[in-house]
């Protein structure tokens, strides 16, 4: 009997921006935080959209199509993306469209061993399933992940075959509940225009040889010279409380940090939390409370 695996999936807000001329790579790679001109066809990345300041816009993957480049972005991104690039097109003498036909299922989880995509599911990017599906690596939520993009009449015949297969479909609750037990920053709500990427863990979209894009000084001399302040620390708390605080202490009694994120654990009587707190402290290990209770960090493996 083969693994009998275990594997989610759920709807995304996720919309495609794409991106033709000859031109595109270049434009892309000045704009954006990781390098685009060494995407190879078939194959993608995830980005930051950051200010001339380094603080984070926005997040988004970017897939060489081969020929074009399609930018997978949270709908609530869509506009400010499409809007910066559409300033800088008629320069670069490319073409800004949306495609609102393409719809983005995210599936992850363990396959089992018998899975009809397999061999997809283990690839290590995106690769080609057949018409009409595209599916690439996005680990979303902490964990082995892929986005499969499809056209909007095919979506249900695609959940359908998720479902058929003994995936489960989980509400925006449950997802959310995962991401933060994973210890996933959301952009938007962990990391905003406030945040450095550094601050906020995103350190996985940053390119520090590719050369010249928005922010880049910001955060090259970050990486290089400096340290950031605050972090993103990921907590457990023991003895979860039926409502959480947001503002987080040290041992003093005074505070620190605040909450961005934090979900309850019912059944195991455990919170997990997603808080900025200082950054030497969180380092030196030292002890963090919310609502009186120690909080426990939790080191990523």
């Amino acid at each position: 009997m083969g693994d009998p695996g275990n594997i989610f999936y759920y709807v995304t807000e996720l919309d495609i921006v794409r991106v033709t001329g000859e031109k595109a790579a270049t434009l892309l790679h000045g704009q954006f935080s990781n390098s685009i001109k060494d995407l190879k066809p078939s194959f993608g990345n995830y980005n930051l959209f950051l200010t001339n300041k380094g603080k984070v816009q926005a997040d988004l993957h970017v897939l060489n199509r081969g020929g074009f480049f399609d930018i997978v972005v949270e709908n609530i991104f869509l506009t400010k993306i499409k809007e910066h690039l559409n300033k800088l097109a008629p320069l670069s003498r490319v073409t800004v469209t949306s495609v609102p036909t393409l719809k983005v299922l995210h599936v992850f989880g363990k396959p089992p061993s018998s899975w009809p995509v397999l061999e997809l599911w283990q690839a290590a990017d995106m690769a080609y399933g057949g018409s009409p599906y595209i599916l690439f690596h996005s680990d979303r939520l902490g964990e082995l992940g892929y986005d499969v993009i499809v056209e909007s009449e095919g979506l249900s015949s695609c959940m359908d075959f998720l479902n058929q297969n003994g995936a489960q479909l989980l509400t925006e609750n449950e997802v959310n509940g995962r991401r933060i037990k994973n210890g996933m920053p959301k952009v938007g709500v962990d990391v905003t225009e406030s945040n450095l990427p550094q601050e906020g863990l995103l350190d996985g979209a940053l390119h520090f040889s590719k050369g010249c894009y928005l922010g880049q000084e910001v955060i090259a001399r970050l990486h290089f010279r400096g340290h950031v302040n605050k972090i993103l620390g990921h907590f457990v708390l023991e003895n979860a409380m039926a409502t959480l605080p947001r503002e987080i202490f040290d041992g003093s009694g005074a505070a620190v940090g605040v909450v961005t994120s934090a979900v309850s654990d019912v059944a195991n009587q455990k919170a997990y939390v997603l808080a900025y707190v200082p950054a030497k402290s969180f380092e030196a290990g030292e002890p963090f409370y919310l609502g009186g209770q120690k909080l426990a960090a939790i080191q990523k493996t």
